[in-house]
């Protein structure tokens, strides 16, 4: 499917006035993962750290050994193409990290410039300008002290002095340039799209070049190893060629039998020179796109290894003999020499490919049916009113119109030259490829969705209004039924609504590939979100040109952000300050959207002290940890916490705090924290920085904790269990009591094998009432207060929001209905689970009441911010919840009680065992699957955790079995 990411070169004209730094917040999807075609990657001549380089306007250093996420490299960005990263390197010694692509912000003069990065802490040090076009590929040579950079247009190579920037060469290529590469002695070999395959000597002299033969667009040159030779691959062709990196001359055309429907178009040598590899857009008919690797340097057999469902577009080779790639899934990972791919990252968008027939809208506009895999399969609905992912209606859809009489829309798919009536549609930019169209519902008009934008067109081809910028391509389009509206699926996995007559942007909707989990903003950034669904999406903050831009989760700004109501509405007003209006009872004019303040934005932090692993033996003497306004006037931090795993660690405030922070030599605008650490956990662990402002928490900084002593002994884990049910049978709630005997009961039978001793509670119906229940969780503070202690709290029963304070309310044993000073108030238990230090878990089964048939549901309620609350990184606590938002929590005798029971216990004895082990991980993801089979896709259940601690809470084994 060579057509899906094609390998686009750009082609600029030089000489434009140099941009300036937006200063406006940006808003962004941030999964942890790319979201958008990764387009070039690298390592550290050690292969300690990948680094990655995408369209999505971020670089990203990993763990190779783990794959865990180090950082995030992030640039000043601006609208359109600025900011996109096409080129990466990192120096030898693994300490600076050069990125560039559509950069011009990186040169102050008007040119394209690279941006430079301290790979440690992600500092942005400096940006070398000067260049005259778009950069596609960089590399440093092997004593660090040049850069080349391969440029878009007839503008050539350059080679840049390190670290003065002082230009040392300049090519004379006559077209695109895509690749550079040095070998170990300073050669420098140069691809170029006017077909010649250059080869410079150390000292930067044309020693040869030549005309390929493979194909007529060489894309990627590597030498091997030991410098005698240079292999190829092309844009326009299926060869690869074995070339004399002494000659030039053509040693052979390697075997790509088979390689028939794209191309091989990059490649690279295995460290030890035995093995070849090559990939590109060319895949075997399956769907996956292999990579090809050839023993014996490339003369010997080969064997294909299917690495992605996307082009491949880098291959780097790692010191172990494993080769890194990376794709335009996104995805990257390491293909070992046995065949494994391991680490492996996967996209976290929706891939919405393919997708023409199944992109449809309802009338209004508020539900939109949608894939996420390529041509979309098992497609889902998101209901905007309702706040909810649903199964598709039969009826009532409208998908794009692509026909309609007297305009006639042809060649759209995949071309630079859709035409109208016949006739070329005027108004594209070079290289912009058509992508999607749909026509009005009553004609007149129609949408265009392209590579870079979505256009609006009268029946006569003349542009309606100014083009809607994309973040990338727009694979489908369709009309709501009334016409009011526009819907885009776009390439970075988001679903995007616009006015119809203007294309004014309304609403952003991120479904992830879970299908689980949903968040939707408008364009000022109000939000509605699933449980665990907050942490997607948040602001991209510019510095300046002299520093690396921030992100601002939008959790961290919930108090003032999270307004569910405002999602609908503003698809009914087609306007936001109206939407705003109208849900806050107030005037157009004293509700006007504001615009995200500074001072009420949360500082940063960056650990500044370790290479993502903090190795230790129980103690750590200096500790840093760099803290940052997010502007002079911010007001300042009163308080830093550190937790490990999400439980408290360390809380630093007032003067205790002051005492420990000076400021940073290197960067005025910084302070630095300095503590020593102890009493340090055996086990690997993350440790988690947390700065507070009188505004809001900051994002946190973590690293992983790892254990340099003596082997440790077995932990010796104590087990504490609360569970409380409440039933109501003015409500048909008729088993929350025996859902808590049955949790319970479960952890009476079996907490031996897992546990050194257990404490188990069970509170139900009378004697659960407040003050037993507030009573209860008062012992589990004074009792569970070792960090190897394992809490657990189950709630089932009644719980609704406050209607006046919006705060969530559990209805206690002997409550009135109503009087809410008897319910047991969500704050109160957030308050007694935060402080506890060991680990802890809350399963939630409460709603309010209803019946669908003869199962009785315990209703719908929108937990959202409470769940979320409870979920983030100063709480910590793991929530399993029940049911997403706007679903019923169902039970009936078929499963003895409450379905989330059912599973949650089926789960803990056994049926969600991996190796022995029963996961937070491993139960989550068995419970979420049986409650959504046994409910006909009714209700599904979500697990929130920590997110900056995720990886480590997610692995830990709840119960031993023998499974």
């Amino acid at each position: 499917m060579r057509w899906w990411w094609l390998l686009v070169l750009w082609w600029v004209v030089p000489g434009q006035a140099a941009p300036e730094v937006p200063e406006a917040p940006i808003l962004r999807v941030e999964a942890g993962m790319h979201t958008a075609p990764i387009k070039r990657i690298a390592t550290d001549e050690a292969g300690r750290f990948l680094v990655t380089a995408s369209n999505d306007k971020t670089a990203r250093v990993w763990d190779l050994e783990t794959g865990a996420l180090l950082r995030v490299l992030r640039p000043p960005i601006g609208p359109g193409n600025e900011g996109k990263l096409y080129a990466v390197a990192v120096s030898p010694d693994g300490s600076t990290v050069a990125v560039g692509g559509w950069t011009y912000l990186a040169d102050d003069e008007g040119g394209v410039g690279i941006w430079l990065f301290d790979r440690a802490s992600g500092r942005l040090t400096g940006s070398l300008g000067g260049l005259p076009n778009v950069v596609n590929d960089l590399d440093f040579s092997a004593d660090g002290r040049l850069l080349a950079a391969a440029l878009s247009g007839p503008t050539g190579v350059r080679v840049l002095e390190l670290p003065s920037g002082r230009l040392r060469f300049a090519g004379d290529e006559k077209d695109s340039s895509t690749s550079v590469d040095f070998d170990a002695s300073g050669r420098l070999v140069t691809t170029s799209y006017d077909g010649e395959l250059r080869l410079y000597s150390a000292d930067l002299r044309r020693s040869r070049s030549v005309s390929t033969e493979g194909g007529e667009k060489p894309y990627c040159a590597r030498f091997s190893p030991d410098g005698a030779s240079i292999a190829v691959g092309f844009s326009d062709s299926a060869a690869v060629e074995l070339r004399s990196a002494r000659k030039l001359s053509l040693l052979r055309g390697l075997d790509t039998t088979g390689v028939s429907n794209g191309n091989a178009g990059v490649v690279a040598w295995s460290q030890d020179g035995l093995r070849l590899c090559a990939g590109g857009t060319w895949d075997d008919g399956s769907g996956w796109n292999p990579v090809r690797c050839w023993e014996d340097g490339g003369l010997g057999p080969w064997t294909d290894h299917r690495v992605s469902q996307n082009t491949v577009m880098d291959l780097v080779a790692l010191p172990d003999g494993g080769m890194a790639f990376d794709a335009g899934d996104p995805r990257w990972g390491v293909l070992r020499t046995d065949g494994r791919i391991s680490p492996v990252q996967e996209p976290p968008i929706a891939d919405f490919r393919a997708q023409w027939e199944v992109l449809a809208s309802d009338e209004t506009g508020q539900s939109v049916v949608f894939g996420t895999q390529v041509g979309g399969p098992d497609p889902l609905a998101f209901s905007v009113d309702r706040g909810a992912l649903l199964r598709p209606p039969e009826t009532g859809l409208y998908p794009a119109r692509t026909t309609h009489a007297g305009l006639r829309v042809e060649d759209w798919k995949h071309t630079r030259s859709p035409t109208l009536n016949g006739q070329p549609l005027e108004g594209l930019k070079p290289y912009e490829m058509s992508r999607s169209v749909a026509i009005h519902p009553q004609g007149g008009r129609f949408a265009l969705g392209t590579e870079w934008f979505l256009r609006l067109y009268d029946a006569d081809g003349q542009a309606l209004a100014d083009p809607a910028a994309l973040p990338g391509p727009a694979w489908a389009v369709t009309w709501s039924g009334d016409g009011r509206l526009l819907i885009a699926a776009v390439g970075d996995g988001t679903l995007r609504w616009y006015r119809g007559t203007d294309l004014a942007p309304l609403l952003t909707l991120y479904v992830p590939p879970d299908r689980q989990r949903w968040v939707a903003w408008t364009p000022a950034g109000y939000y509605d979100a699933s449980p665990g669904a907050e942490e997607l999406f948040g602001w991209h903050l510019n510095r300046g040109r002299d520093q690396a831009a921030d992100f601002v989760p939008a959790a961290q700004l919930r108090d003032r952000l999270y307004r569910p109501e405002m999602i609908p509405e503003i698809l009914n007003t087609l306007d936001e300050a109206e939407a705003l209006a109208k849900v806050s009872e107030r005037p157009a004019s004293a509700a006007a959207v504001p615009e995200v303040d500074c001072t009420w934005l949360p500082p940063q932090v960056r650990i500044d002290s370790h290479e993502g692993a903090l190795v230790h033996d129980g103690e750590v003497e200096r500790f840093v940890v760099a803290i940052r306004p997010a502007c002079p006037e911010a007001p300042p931090v009163f308080e830093v916490q550190l937790r490990i795993d999400g439980r408290p660690y360390l809380n630093l405030s007032d003067t205790d705090l002051a005492s420990r922070l000076s400021p940073n030599p290197d960067d005025p605008r910084e302070q630095l924290l300095k503590v020593s650490l102890d009493n340090l956990p055996v086990e690997e662990s993350v440790l988690a920085v947390k700065a507070f402002n009188p505004s809001a928490g900051s994002e946190p900084a973590a690293g992983r904790l790892k254990w340099a002593g003596p082997p440790p002994g077995q932990p010796e884990w104590r087990l504490f269990v609360l569970a409380v049910g409440v039933e109501d049978p003015g409500r048909n709630l008729d088993y929350p009591d025996d859902d808590a005997h049955r949790f319970a009961q479960f952890w009476r039978d079996h907490w031996e094998g897992s546990y050194t001793d257990a404490r188990i509670t069970t509170l139900t119906n009378a004697q659960a009432t407040k003050d037993d229940i507030l009573d209860a969780l008062e012992a589990l503070r004074e009792e569970a207060n070792r960090p190897t202690d394992v809490v657990m709290v189950f709630l089932a029963g009644h719980g609704e929001l406050d209607p006046v304070y919006h705060r969530y309310l559990y209805k206690a044993g002997g409550a009135a209905e109503g009087n809410h000073r008897d319910y047991l108030a969500g704050g109160q238990l957030k308050q007694h689970l935060a402080v506890l230090p060991g680990k802890v878990v809350l399963f939630v089964d409460t709603c309010a009441a209803g019946t669908v048939g003869s199962v009785a549901a315990r209703g719908r309620g929108d937990y959202t911010q409470w769940l979320n609350e409870l979920a983030s990184v100063e709480n910590g606590v793991v929530v399993f919840a029940a049911a997403v938002k706007n679903q019923s929590s169902y039970e009936d005798d078929r499963w003895g009680g409450g379905v989330f029971t059912y599973a949650l216990v089926e789960g803990l004895e056994g049926k969600a065992s991996e190796r022995g082990r029963v996961t937070l991980n491993s139960l989550g993801n068995y419970v979420t699957e049986e409650v959504y089979h046994e409910t006909d896709g009714r209700q599904q259940p979500v697990t929130l955790y920590p997110y900056d601690v995720a990886g480590g809470s997610q692995s830990f084994p709840l119960a031993r079995t023998s499974r």
